[in-house]
């Protein structure tokens, strides 16, 4: 059988460059494929990397202040404010130091003892402080961790309180541990309140105070900076309700109290004023 020689070699390089056209469409190919992965790849990394830095940074941050918020809270401690005086020093306006004495039942082992000791100091019934220690489940039947004694205690029976409640140098050291611990779930929560004793005296000139203890009218608007001083802060653990835990405080910074403000009104000339 003869072959032609002439066909052969026509058709020999015809498939060579078929042959070239086809590896380097190949490569190309293979080449965009190795592209596309290592997009893809890379794609997948940055993602992998953002995610990474949100849950280490933000999303920890977040979790965190989200473990805390449900049993602890910042409260703003505002301070005592300052008087208003007349020229010669009657007072006109004035802050009565005010506390509501609070507990925590669940802490508080002898409680026929406390509360016996809060009516001694403070009065008030003791049979009525005993029933509120008592109370150490809530009608839901959850856990109770805070009761108020008693409301608007005066600064001398505070006084008497806090007397009591402080260890002495002259105990020994175990009476002094036994003191703290005892006493340690009592807490006293400031509860100031604006009075006037001169009732409606000059009152379009003195003004008033919002329920928040800020100046809203008159002297008491105008000099609200200097007359309410500086706030002060409380970090404590609060139970479901969000009250805090008597005994529990993380963090104090004491309120610094409001400067007192002395008035050139005298009492008999603005007295005759308002009665024209």
């Amino acid at each position: 059988m003869s072959v032609d020689s002439r066909n052969l070699n026509g058709r020999a390089p015809r498939i060579a460059k078929n042959a070239t056209r086809v590896s380097a469409g190949v490569r190309r190919g293979t080449q965009r494929r190795i592209e596309r992965m290592f997009y893809f790849v890379a794609l997948v990394l940055a993602v992998m990397g953002g995610r990474f830095v949100y849950l280490q940074g933000f999303a920890s941050h977040q979790r965190s202040a989200n473990a805390a918020d449900p049993f602890t809270r910042r409260e703003i401690l505002q301070p005592r404010r300052g008087d208003i005086l007349a020229a010669d020093g009657t007072a006109i306006a004035v802050t009565l130091d005010e506390y509501a004495v609070c507990a925590n039942p669940r802490a508080i082992k002898d409680k026929p003892k406390m509360a016996r000791v809060i009516a001694e100091t403070i009065g008030g019934s003791q049979d009525e402080y005993l029933s509120l220690l008592q109370k150490t489940t809530r009608p839901d039947g959850q856990p109770n961790y805070y009761v108020r004694l008693a409301k608007r205690v005066d600064e001398d029976r505070v006084r008497k309180l806090k007397a009591r409640m402080e260890p002495r140098d002259d105990e020994h050291r175990s009476v002094r541990a036994q003191k703290r611990k005892f006493f340690e779930p009592i807490s006293l929560e400031p509860t100031p309140r604006r009075v006037y004793p001169l009732g409606s005296f000059a009152s379009q000139l003195v003004g008033f105070t919002t329920n928040e203890g800020k100046g809203a009218d008159g002297l008491e608007w105008a000099w609200n900076d200097e007359l309410g001083g500086e706030p002060g802060e409380r970090v404590s653990q609060v139970d479901a309700r969000k009250r805090p835990l008597p005994g529990f405080v993380k963090a104090w910074r004491a309120p610094v109290p409001g400067q007192s403000l002395v008035t050139t009104i005298d009492p008999e000339i603005q007295a005759g004023a308002d009665e024209v």
